[in-house]
């Protein structure tokens, strides 16, 4: 994928909040910094850091199980690997606060995302690096992201038509007798052949599973004159997809 990323405004941007360099944390901040869609940040809570000094150049700081997929994927030169689990939280905080000293911020103003970093992380940190003044740099993430490129905007509007694509060939395949994991399996089956990299919810029900807020698919059979209802997210690339449908199971009744 290009890069989406404008350096340029968000060192704009940093330079009007009289911060010396920013820092992404968060799965998504970092995915739309670097390019690099790392899905264990999200399922194993395993950080990556992204680093935009004012006056430098970005550094990409990645545990050293992640360092091909970065490469492959990111824009950025200067990707840093470090070697901890996620079990050894004192560890990757010690390399984070490491980076901050190797760019020479140890005594500056550092925007970081701090609703997404936790407590104990956070203690640890200021304990390495006292002299660091922190800030909340999530308003400065939020407007970068807010408008989105024409790849951006190419990226998301492909992800909703192939989902929703996915939905409409799943229902039309339907038939009475089919079992709600049927139609499920055929969405799922159908989204990836579309392009998809994984189904990230896949809530389906039938006549009165739909009592269920989200209700997960199961054996139950498809009975005729039922609401058959889907909402179902994909992910593509790291953009994704969220599409809800009903329809009835074969001729609706007046």
């Amino acid at each position: 994928m290009k890069q989406v990323f404008n350096v340029s405004k968000a060192k704009k941007l940093l330079s009007e909040a009289n911060l010396d360099a920013i820092v992404a944390t968060a799965p998504e901040n970092v995915f739309y910094s670097t390019g690099s869609n790392i899905i264990t940040m999200s399922l194993i809570r395993r950080l990556a850091f992204f680093i935009l000094p004012r006056d430098g150049d970005a550094v990409f700081g990645v545990n050293r199980i992640e360092m091909s997929k970065a490469k492959n994927t990111s824009w950025i030169k200067d990707i840093r690997p470090y070697a901890a689990g996620e079990w050894e939280p004192a560890k990757v905080v010690d390399f984070f606060a490491g980076l901050i000293k190797d760019l020479g911020l140890a005594k500056a103003r550092v925007g970081l995302d701090v609703e997404q970093f936790s407590a104990e992380y956070f203690g640890m940190l200021t304990k390495l690096v006292p002299e660091v003044k922190f800030v909340n740099d999530q308003p400065i993430f939020d407007r970068l992201r807010a408008v989105k490129t024409p790849e951006e905007v190419t990226r998301l509007s492909d992800a909703a038509m192939a989902t929703a694509k996915a939905i409409t060939i799943a229902f039309e395949m339907a038939r009475v007798g089919d079992t709600e994991r049927d139609v499920a399996r055929n969405q799922c089956d159908l989204v990836f052949e579309f392009g998809a990299d994984n189904v990230t919810a896949c809530v389906l029900g039938s006549g009165e599973s739909n009592l269920e807020a989200h209700h997960l698919p199961v054996d139950k059979k498809l009975k005729a004159g039922e609401i058959l209802h889907t909402d179902f997210c994909a992910n593509f690339e790291g953009y994704g997809s969220d599409i809800s449908r009903t329809a009835v199971v074969g001729r609706a009744r007046k």
